[in-house]
């Protein structure tokens, strides 16, 4: 009976190990597969990290970019409304030399028109008076 036992238990360790032994191997190819997965992502992951400093780097470098964009933006703005309030104070001189031109002509129009009458009246005097010398003589 005892030898039956053990030949019952070298039976179920022999059954064991047959069962064992495929699921080891499975085991073990799942193990590598699984190692190569963990390896592949352990790539990935570094290449994803590179990947990451380079487009912080771009982003800064593109913050960079627009920092001195906007300087040299304002800087342009600050020159344009300097030329114009020069062109502003230009304006204003000629409006000035204008009006005081146009006085100047107003005025010298004025007298023109004073001395035209002035001319006509002295004319009509000559005529009287070489009207009267000419009936004096």
């Amino acid at each position: 009976a005892a030898l039956s036992t053990i030949q019952e238990q070298l039976r179920k360790v022999e059954d064991a190990l047959l069962t064992t032994g495929p699921a080891k191997n499975q085991l073990m190819q799942e193990l590598g597969s699984a190692e190569r997965r963990c390896s592949t992502l352990e790539r990935q992951c570094e290449e994803s990290l590179c990947q990451q400093k380079k487009l912080m780097q771009q982003l800064e470098d593109a913050r960079c970019l627009k920092e001195k964009g906007t300087e040299q933006l304002m800087e342009e703005v600050a020159s344009s409304m300097s030329k114009s309030d020069e062109y502003a104070m230009e304006l204003a001189a000629l409006i000035e030399k204008r009006e005081s031109a146009q006085t100047n002509l107003d005025e010298t129009v004025g007298t023109k028109d004073e001395l035209q009458e002035e001319l006509v009246r002295a004319q009509g005097e000559l005529e009287v008076a070489i009207s009267r010398q000419q009936e004096i003589e």
